[in-house]
């Protein structure tokens, strides 16, 4: 509609909000005391992004129109496997933490808010991997986002804010 009536535009795609991984997608701690980190992610890579990075890299955008107009954008500072990503929360909360693949109606079936949402997301990335990540450009977002931060550094500065379950 904006195209249409002659004004400029850019599409900017998001990635997954690291700050998700602090409560309903947190860790959480088994019978036997063990820390495990449940994704409906299996083998795949997800696109993560933290929120305070998506408000600097929507500022740049704005501030570079003779860039960024016109274009569309995806954000994301890191594809992380399951692996990887429990390795950030392992080094963060001084314990191992383990990646346990789920299902995605089971991830759905949580009951948190956004919980099915969140779940499609996943089956998405999942599935369609090849078409998701490589429009989420890790070193443009990088370049539009100086002092980005990575998962673990993400995960470090909120750790007060992670909620085990």
């Amino acid at each position: 509609m904006f195209e249409q009536a002659g004004l400029p535009t850019t599409c900017v795609r998001m990635s997954f909000y690291w700050n998700n991984l602090l409560s309903g997608s947190a860790p959480h701690r088994r019978a036997d005391g063990t820390l495990a980190l449940s994704l409906p992610m299996g083998d795949s890579k997800l696109s993560g992004i933290a929120a305070e990075d998506i408000g600097k890299a929507i500022v740049s955008v704005l501030k570079h129109p003779e860039k960024t107009i016109g274009e569309t954008i995806g954000l994301g500072v890191e594809h992380l496997s399951g692996q990887e990503i429990t390795k950030a929360f392992s080094a963060v909360l001084g314990e191992d933490v383990t990646y346990e693949p789920m299902s995605h109606n089971d991830f759905r079936a949580l009951g948190f808010p956004a919980a099915e949402d969140l779940g499609n997301m996943f089956q998405y990335y999942t599935e369609f991997d090849t078409h998701v990540l490589p429009r989420r450009d890790t070193g443009q977002t990088r370049e539009l986002v100086p002092g980005w931060l990575t998962l673990k550094e993400f995960l470090s500065a909120h750790r007060e804010d992670i909620v085990i379950g």
